[in-house]
């Protein structure tokens, strides 16, 4: 058993963390990215319900990451609902998870890029499987996001195959929940 950030740490306590982290990225990709059609360059000054306009940072904040960009295949590479905002504030929510865990920022935004990677994994290949942007993919949408953080995060904290395994099958559990529950309280257009 350690010591780091000032309260006693063991494997358990790691998992734990791991476990956060990896829902913190989540939680900041549901938060920050739009629903599907949030975003349409058509509508350039857009302006919020009170009639300003939106600031032009938030707006290229808003853009989709691959920028609208088709892979070969003539699909896009991630589609509409994958922003520089919603990587940008899930890593930054996953490092600041860490900070107050105790696990250091950089490990925490080190994890939270890995889940985010793994998120676009998942959507490059429901747009190479011909699935619609924003559409169910049960597994697909769930397991890398998870999966690719908690090996990265072997690197730092001393899990092991079945603590990777049960962290993973729970987060798509609770993702499963959170997205109902974010469906619910209208924060998502769809429950998945």
């Amino acid at each position: 058993m350690g010591k780091r950030g000032g309260w006693p740490r063991d494997a358990r306590t790691d998992d734990v963390c791991g476990l956060v982290l990896v829902a913190g990225a989540t939680l900041g990709r549901h938060a920050a990215c739009p629903g599907p059609g949030a975003f349409d360059p058509a509508h350039r000054g857009q302006r919020h319900a009170g009639g300003r306009e939106t600031p032009i940072r938030q707006r290229e904040f808003a853009q989709p990451l691959d920028g609208g960009a088709l892979f070969a295949d003539g699909r896009p590479w991630f589609g509409p609902s994958k922003t520089i905002r919603g990587v940008v504030l899930a890593t930054l929510a996953t490092a600041a998870a860490a900070g107050v865990l105790g696990l250091g920022w950089k490990v925490g935004a080190l994890l939270g890029v890995v889940a985010m990677a793994g998120d676009l994994l998942a959507s490059f290949i429901k747009r190479r499987l011909g699935l619609a942007p924003s559409s169910q993919a049960v597994g697909l949408d769930q397991i890398p996001e998870s999966l690719l953080p908690m090996l990265a995060g072997r690197l730092f904290m001393p899990v092991t195959g079945l603590d990777i395994a049960v962290t993973t099958l729970l987060f798509f559990v609770g993702e499963v929940i959170l997205s109902r529950l974010l469906y619910k309280w209208h924060v998502r257009d769809r429950p998945y």
